[in-house]
């Protein structure tokens, strides 16, 4: 409605206003609304005006669904601004709930106080974005499982259950047999239309309780709740039968498939979900020993698993190969958006390993092992170390080029690691602010406390914090709140097809706009086309990564930048 003919002509200005504005006099009766606040309150400025201000405005607490009384007399009797911003939820006139922040002021400011100004902020879309993207970010894409991440939080909750009731719970850890033939022969289509069927039939063999993942690639977890070794065994034989008898058809051609799987069994003493599913991918291993469609129970005494249990750490060789000095550090860009002649301001630092025989091994290679061994805060400490010490000679003194390290969920427990970068900083003089720490969303959820407290010291220094991987396994959005980061890297399964996929396309604008209204600078990993990295600079994210901006390089190969 048109405000043009409203008494008080002052309030002409508070119609043009984005926020909903409500206004009431001393005796707490509604004097005014503007457009924005009639379409959140689902009421005409005409309809309501002199009604009690708590018949207009009802609140409820999002967690306990209690009513919220309004602060307005304890707002004028102080003569101060109050504000809520936790668990609001707005009531409207036609039963709608609202997502708000709410703020109440003396009005007009000053002596001569007449009232209270109220200011109503919607949230609900931004909720919505979030719950959105939290949805979105622990289910796999193709098949509407969750994600390993989630699946791993399922294990801990199940696990952490156990030590209440007296339950036994199973792991089933799934390989499709052979998988990489068929996709290599009939293509990717093909073979992300086996892995939806095959997922529709583990998902339709379950219970509502049991939890499905796809884990990655053509690997697939079942945890069975309540279930015991023989009974699930018995679901899992069924399913071996399902799968023999279905034929995958496409395109008018007819595939069979067959499954390899390790069951273990979960007890209240069993490791943490790491370590389960690691167990169950070496029992999976050694059912594929035995041929197609077959079952092996992972024990702790089985000789074929701890061979291959030592095979493992014998082909990382981690602790050898920081003896031998195998180790180096390798660079990319990140590039500002859109790109300019003084984009490149920025480099990832990534850790490579020369095997012995001279072959440069990536992080997938060796990464694992030291995790598995806890070698990766020694790691860690290593590729510090070594950037601080060789910064000025790569870079120059002057050049004021940022650097990003990883440091891993290990390194964040490490009580000793603040005093260690701190003491690298000042033996090598390097300003704090050049250098950027980034740690993966897990890592993060992980170990939130210890994250925070180390982010919170060196960002005091004026060090940057950046989020990798953002988008692969986050389960809450407001895990960001708690963590006062710099820069969220968008994680590079969205960014990599996305000028193929408009739920991708959408995914990347979702985070990049989340990010922004939190103010956090976005980056885009996995940029690897011209055409992906102009679209990532439509959308606005501010840095992109990937080989168009750039491939590894060795960091004692790059330019010397003055």
């Amino acid at each position: 409605m048109s405000h043009s003919n409203h008494p008080n002509h002052s309030y002409y200005a508070l119609g043009l206003v984005q926020e909903a504005v409500v206004i009431a006099d001393s005796d707490f009766k509604v004097s005014y609304l503007n457009s924005a606040a009639e379409d959140l309150c689902a009421c005409a400025d005409y309809e309501i005006q002199g009604q009690q201000l708590s018949q207009v405005l009802t609140l409820i607490d999002g967690v306990s669904r209690e009513k919220i009384s309004l602060p307005v007399q304890q707002c004028l009797q102080q003569n101060r601004t109050i504000k809520i911003t936790k668990h609001v939820l707005l009531l409207d006139k036609n039963g709608n709930e609202h997502s708000i922040e709410i703020t109440f002021a003396p009005y007009p400011p000053g002596n001569e106080v007449q009232g209270v100004i109220i200011l109503l902020k919607d949230l609900s879309e931004t909720q919505q974005l979030a719950e959105q993207l939290s949805h979105e970010i622990s289910h796999d894409t193709l098949t509407g499982l969750m994600n390993r991440q989630a699946f791993e939080r399922q294990l801990t909750h199940h696990i952490d259950g156990m030590k209440t009731y007296e339950v036994e719970h199973c792991l089933c850890y799934i390989d499709i047999h052979q998988f990489k033939i068929i996709n290599n022969q009939a293509g990717h289509i093909v073979g992300n239309q086996i892995l939806q069927e095959i997922a529709e039939i583990l998902a339709n063999s379950t219970r509502s309780i049991d939890k499905v993942a796809r884990i990655e690639g053509d690997e697939f977890a079942l945890l069975l709740v309540n279930k015991d070794l023989k009974q699930s065994q018995r679901v899992i034989q069924l399913i071996l039968d399902k799968i023999r008898d279905h034929i995958f058809s496409s395109n008018g051609f007819d595939f069979e498939c067959g499954l390899s799987t390790g069951i273990v069994a979960i007890s209240e003493n069993t490791d943490e979900p790491a370590q389960i599913l690691t167990h169950g991918e070496l029992a999976c291993n050694s059912a594929k020993l035995k041929g197609i469609n077959q079952i092996h129970i992972f024990s702790d005494d089985d000789y074929e698993l701890t061979r291959q249990h030592k095979e493992i750490m014998r082909a990382g060789g981690i602790k050898e190969a920081i003896s031998e000095d195998r180790f180096s550090l390798y660079c990319q860009p990140i590039v500002s958006l859109p790109i300019t002649d003084e984009s490149v301001q920025h480099y990832e630092l990534l850790l490579r390993l020369q095997d012995t025989n001279g072959n440069i091994l990536l992080p997938a290679s060796f990464i694992p092992a030291a995790e598995r061994f806890g070698l990766m805060t020694t790691l860690d400490r290593w590729v510090i170390e070594t950037a601080c010490s060789r910064y000025h000679k790569i870079f120059g003194r002057d050049s004021q080029v940022h650097i990003a390290i990883n440091l891993s969920g290990h390194s964040l427990n490490d009580d000793d690691l603040f005093d260690f970068i701190v003491t690298q900083f000042d033996t090598h003089s390097i300003d704090p602010s050049l250098i950027c720490f980034e740690i993966t969303e897990t890592a993060a959820i992980d170990n939130l406390e210890q994250a925070k407290t180390l982010i919170t010291r060196l960002k005091a220094m004026g060090s940057r914090f950046a989020l990798d991987d953002f988008g692969s396994g986050l389960s809450s959005f407001a895990y960001l709140k708690h963590l006062p980061i710099d820069y969220l890297k968008i994680d590079g399964s969205f960014v990599i097809d996305m000028n193929h996929g408009s739920r991708d396309n959408a995914m990347v604008e979702v985070i990049n706009q989340l990010g922004h209204l939190m103010g956090i600078r976005t980056i885009a990993e996995c940029a690897e086309s011209h055409e992906v990295v102009d679209q990532l600079s439509k959308l606005g994210v501010d840095y992109a990564q990937g080989y168009a901006m750039g491939s590894p390089m060795p960091l004692d190969g790059l330019t010397i930048i003055h």
